[in-house]
C-alpha cells in the first residue's frame, strides 16, 4: 500500500514535471507577438506624452508672457482712461469759458450797437472831461 502511495505520488510528480516543462518551454508566437505589439504601443504613448509635455511647457511659457503682457496693457489702459478723464474735465472747462466769452461777446456787441445807435450826449463838465481822456490816451 505503502508502494502504490509512493508510485501515485511519483506519477503525479512526473505529469507535473511534464506540463512544467511543456509550459515553461513551449514557444508560443501569440503571446509573443502580444507582447511585442504592446510594448511597441508602450514606447508610441511615451513618445507621445514626451510631445504632449514639450507642449505643454512651452504654452505654460507663452500664458506667462501674456500674462506679463496683459498687465502692461492694463496699466496702459488705466493711464490712458485717466488721461482722457482729466482731458474730459479741460475741455468742460473750457466750454464752461467759451460760453461765458460769448455773453460777454453778444453784451459788448449790443452795448456798442446801442452806443452808435443812441449816442450818448454830453454837456459841460462831462464833455470836457470825456474830451481829455480821448485825447490823452491819443
Amino acid at each position: 500500500m505503502e508502494n502504490i502511495k509512493n508510485i501515485l505520488i511519483f506519477a503525479l510528480l512526473a505529469v507535473c514535471l511534464v506540463f512544467g516543462y511543456m509550459a515553461l518551454f513551449s514557444k508560443d508566437s501569440g503571446y509573443a507577438e502580444k507582447l511585442k505589439t504592446l510594448e511597441d504601443a508602450n514606447a508610441l504613448l511615451q513618445k507621445q506624452r514626451s510631445a504632449a509635455n514639450n507642449s505643454i511647457d512651452s504654452l505654460k511659457g507663452a500664458y506667462t508672457r501674456l500674462k506679463a503682457h496683459e498687465a502692461v496693457l492694463n496699466a496702459d489702459i488705466a493711464r490712458r482712461d485717466a488721461s482722457i478723464a482729466q482731458s474730459a474735465a479741460v475741455a468742460a472747462r473750457s466750454q464752461a469759458e467759451l460760453g461765458k466769452l460769448k455773453r460777454e461777446m453778444e453784451t459788448t456787441i449790443r452795448k456798442i450797437k446801442d452806443a452808435k445807435a443812441h449816442p450818448a450826449n454830453r454837456i459841460g463838465d462831462d464833455l470836457l472831461n470825456s474830451l481829455k481822456l480821448k485825447t490823452a490816451k491819443q
